[in-house]
């Protein structure tokens, strides 16, 4: 990807999302990729708890997507929390 000019990967999904269920790939997986990558890894997929998202960036990745999550949430500020919960300025 890098030396197609990408400034960063998005892999997943992660996490099984409620759109597809059971299709997953794991943290192992997204910390292989995040090791052999050349650019910042962000994460995606079933990334519904904060703890998924941490975990994530435990494993290093850069980043993480959480599109469900920001479209289910019930207030801005219920999304707030989730965002400040893993470091990210909301």
């Amino acid at each position: 990807a890098a030396g197609l000019g990408a400034l960063w990967v998005l892999f997943g999904p992660v996490f099984a999302p409620n759109s597809k269920p059971g299709v997953g790939v794991g943290l192992a997986a997204l910390a292989e990729v995040v090791r052999a990558s050349q650019v910042p890894v962000v994460a995606i997929g079933g990334l519904d708890r904060p703890s998924r998202a941490a975990a994530c960036r435990e494993v290093g990745a850069a980043g993480v997507a959480i599109i469900t999550a920001a479209m289910t949430a019930q207030t801005s500020f219920v999304l707030s929390q989730f965002l400040d919960q893993q470091g990210v300025p909301s």
